[in-house]
């Protein structure tokens, strides 16, 4: 009983907190003393109330009510459900071997282009099933090149 009387006074602690910025969060994320998590999407005009032993939140995307006993941990937090925030983004790899520029961890079928000092295409490859694309420049006059590859741009000189 006493570690009701606890989790109650903190959780009203934090519960009175909920007109401040706080709120600026888009979900609220409840942990269970078996550290089972659920997360709640918040919409627009969230409510969070303490009624008696259960937590209720409630927006417009819907309501969720837990007995405060049974909630561990209660945060606000910024949430992204597609998961694309906890995606590996590998960086690109690139080499210079004789005349060739070689790049690797690239995405397959992915361009990688050549462009002159002027801004000219002068080469365009496409990445294979493995990552990799080569680049030759020979036949190409000292001087420097620019190289675009995903979101990156690299400059080299060729001597």
């Amino acid at each position: 009983m006493k570690s009701f009387g606890f989790k109650r006074l903190g959780l009203s602690g934090l519960l009175i907190l909920c007109g401040l910025p706080v709120l600026s969060h888009n979900a609220v994320k409840l942990t269970d003393e078996e550290a089972k998590e659920t997360i709640f999407m918040l919409g627009d005009h969230p409510r969070v109330a303490m009624e008696g032993r259960n937590v209720n939140i409630s927006s417009d995307k819907g309501n969720i009510s837990y007995e405060v006993e049974n909630v561990l941990r209660f945060e606000f937090i910024d949430y992204d459900p597609t998961g694309i925030g906890s995606l590996t983004v590998y960086p690109v790899v690139f080499n210079f071997i004789g005349g060739t520029l070689a790049f690797e961890n690239l995405t397959p079928g992915s361009p990688v282009f050549l462009f002159d000092a002027s801004g000219k295409t002068l080469r365009v490859e496409k990445a294979g099933p493995d990552g990799i694309a080569e680049l030759g420049t020979e036949g190409f006059p000292s001087g420097v090149y620019l190289v675009k590859v995903a979101d990156q741009g690299f400059k080299f000189y060729k001597r």
